[in-house]
């Protein structure tokens, strides 16, 4: 599904803005019905239940700290601090609640939002990885149903800049469907597969926002540049034509972006049964250059629209929610 680019708006909209647009019953409120099954962390690890104390080194909590997140419904991620600790506070402003600063910023920022519990993921696998095992314990001692979701920025393959895109499956940069790691020194394989209700869901409020917007594979690579075949990094040992029929290769096998944290997050979501989306703005077409030019005008722009789509989701399906 594909809509058409939404014009005339060069910075994030305020929330007295989405609130107002909201409020009037204008379409981007719409019954989601994602609830249909809970989305309660069940943790892979018979240890914790051994612990009385568990120390989430990282984000500075404990355990003890569980039952202040107990009524948390929304956990929502992404890379940047500042962008993360906007977010925190537009959300906590249009659901007129505190927004709190939680345990240590050392690493991540963590904000609690009445419902929303908002953090900051870094760059790259391992550290959104860090990040997602001490989030799941906190979530699973506090019993929170609750929705996990990522946003960001990518690089698009094939897809105007400004195109939101959301994931239905992550890809290893060698386009394998899984997420590799190893464990004991053995290697273990976890699929990335996300899901397709709230797709459909989160397309249909990008289309009420106006929005273009498209699902498709996304492959996560672990690196921004040789592991995303950049021509302008430190090291390059290939041709541009090698570049180029690499990427062709990956939009033919249905790849739409390219980014470095899916795979870990999905892979993650799935074996501890949480409901999960991934959705990220293209800042350019991979197919075109490698090198982000757009303006900060642009950009501000751009980087606005996954966090508009999450602001008007976590709004309508919290209302159907609590009804």
């Amino acid at each position: 599904m594909s809509t058409e680019n939404m014009n005339g708006h060069s910075a994030l909209i305020s929330s007295e803005k989405m609130g107002e647009r909201l409020d009037s019953g204008c379409d981007t409120k719409v019954r989601l019905g994602l609830r249909k099954r809970k989305s309660l962390v069940k943790t892979m690890n018979y240890n914790l239940s051994t612990m009385d104390q568990d120390y989430l080194y990282h984000i500075g909590l404990t355990k003890m700290d569980a039952s202040e997140f107990k009524d948390t419904r929304y956990l929502v991620v992404g890379g940047s601090n500042g962008r993360m600790t906007t977010f925190a506070n537009q959300i906590a402003s249009m659901l007129d609640v505190e927004c709190k600063s939680v345990g240590e910023h050392k690493r991540y920022v963590v904000f609690k939002c009445g419902p929303v519990l908002v953090c900051s993921h870094g760059m790259g696998g391992p550290s959104i990885s860090i990040l997602l095992h001490e989030l799941a314990k906190l979530l699973k001692y506090a019993g929170a149903d609750c929705i996990w979701i990522r946003i960001g920025t990518c690089g698009g393959l094939g897809v105007p800049r400004g195109t939101v895109v959301i994931t239905e499956e992550s890809l290893n940069g060698a386009l394998e469907p899984y997420h590799e790691t190893i464990v004991l020194g053995q290697r273990i394989r976890r699929t990335s597969m996300f899901n397709q209700e709230m797709n459909k869901q989160i397309m249909g409020v990008c289309g009420g926002l106006g929005l273009e917007c498209i699902v498709g594979k996304t492959m996560c690579c672990d690196d921004f540049y040789e592991g995303q075949a950049r021509l302008d990094g430190a090291i390059c040992d290939y041709s541009e034509a090698q570049k180029m029929e690499f990427l062709q290769k990956c939009h033919n096998h249905g790849v739409v972006n390219m980014e470095m944290e899916s795979l870990q997050f999905g892979a993650f979501c799935n074996t501890i049964d949480v409901q999960s989306v991934v959705m990220c703005v293209a800042l350019l077409d991979r197919l075109d250059g490698d090198q982000v030019n757009s303006t900060s005008k642009e950009l501000a722009e751009f980087e606005s629209r996954p966090v508009r789509v999450v602001l008007t989701f976590i709004l309508s399906d919290y209302d159907e929610f609590r009804a």
